[in-house]
């Protein structure tokens, strides 16, 4: 007997209960795989946490380019503002200064 099937039902009930919570896990944690799978679950790719700091600004600050790009591909808004007012467009063009060493630019 094939043991896929029960797999693939103790893998969706894991992710059936999954929500905001369980994105922002992943994506401070840089689980590429996990992110990709969650937003698969249909869990909001604008997920944010109690401050209003969503997934993709965690993404940001975490500097992880390639899950910037995932949560912008599965619609995550860049211009949504978190509850200081910052949003996640604010944070690439900070970064972006101080990674060119000119945080006074």
């Amino acid at each position: 007997m094939s043991l896929l099937p029960l797999f693939l039902l103790v893998a969706s009930m894991a992710l059936f209960g999954a929500g905001p919570a369980d994105l922002l896990t992943a994506v401070r944690a840089g689980d590429r795989a996990q992110v990709q799978k969650l937003l698969r679950a249909n869990v909001d790719a604008n997920s944010a946490d109690a401050e209003g700091t969503t997934a993709l600004m965690h993404a940001v600050v975490e500097a992880d380019a390639a899950t910037v790009k995932i949560l912008l591909d599965a619609g995550a808004n860049p211009n949504t503002a978190n509850a200081a007012g910052s949003t996640a467009l604010m944070g690439l063009r900070e970064s972006s200064r101080t990674a060119r060493g000119s945080p006074n630019r």
